[in-house]
């Protein structure tokens, strides 16, 4: 009922603080969440303010999260027009903190745009994001990237994937040794997905 009153308002403020704390709602009562309160957001005004490079490091690193929530509860014209710019931009962030966030967030958004998107939308990111200066973008990227290998063809994955994991592996093993107990994580999945392409 808080929450319904809030966002019935359309005051900014009011409404910036509902689309701060949707994560927690959606982990409290999803269902009533995406009945009652995600209706009333869906022009993403809150949102777009938020993650804008003039807010704070911490409005942007909540706007990253949300965004990695919603993709897949907006129709597809509306995450096209609307999420996708602003994931965008999170990903070229000045802060590694903000860049590293989003990246974490891209294996949700792709599972809510399909493949298609994620090819020509979050493949470019993740592409760049792995060759970031930020040792834990690089591997967020990494992690990411493994996660989403069942979305790309074969094509992607021996022209773009591979040549970056062989990259990132490469890289890992002369600058930080720490990345290589997450490379021993994913190590089963990633010789699965790149199974015949070595």
């Amino acid at each position: 009922m808080y929450v319904r009153i809030f966002v019935s308002s359309g005051q900014d403020v009011q409404g910036t603080s509902v689309v701060a704390n949707l994560p927690v709602l959606m982990r409290q009562n999803p269902a009533e969440t995406l009945r009652r309160v995600l209706p009333k957001i869906r022009i993403l005004n809150p949102l777009v303010s938020k993650a804008q490079i003039s807010q704070t490091l911490q409005s942007r690193l909540v706007s990253c999260k949300i965004m990695g929530k919603l993709a897949n509860k907006f129709e597809a014209h509306i995450v096209k027009r609307e999420i996708l710019p602003l994931v965008k931009s999170l990903c070229q962030d000045a802060e590694y903190e903000v860049r590293t966030c989003m990246c974490r967030q891209l294996e949700h958004i792709a599972q809510g745009i399909g493949t298609e998107l994620t090819k020509t939308v979050v493949l470019p990111e993740l592409v760049e994001l792995a060759r970031d200066e930020g040792s834990s973008v690089r591997l967020a990227a990494f992690e990411t990237l493994v996660n989403l290998l069942d979305m790309f063809d074969s094509d992607d994955r021996r022209q773009t994937v591979l040549p970056l994991v062989k990259s990132f592996c490469e890289k890992s093993f002369k600058a930080d040794e720490s990345i290589l107990v997450s490379l021993s994580f994913h190590l089963g999945k990633l010789c699965n997905g790149l199974y015949g392409m070595i």
